[in-house]
This record gives C-alpha cells, sequence and structure tokens, in this order.
C-alpha cells in the first residue's frame, strides 16, 4: 500500500459519517461530470 493510500485511509476513519456520505456524494457528482 503507498503513502497516499495510508493517508487517505486515515482521513477517512477521522471522517464523520455525514462527511462521508457528502464526499461520496461529490465524487458521485465528479464521475457523472467526467462522463458528459
Amino acid at each position: 500500500m503507498s503513502k497516499k493510500e495510508e493517508q487517505i485511509i486515515k482521513l477517512a476513519k477521522q471522517m464523520t459519517e455525514s462527511e462521508l456520505k457528502s464526499f461520496i456524494k461529490m465524487c458521485k457528482e465528479q464521475k457523472l461530470n467526467n462522463n458528459k
């Protein structure tokens, strides 16, 4: 596992559930925008 992945996992564990949900929503919206 790369250092960047480790950092992301640490951040994800620190995130609250609501932050995680908004983050996932943002990712999905970005994917939709990329598909256009």
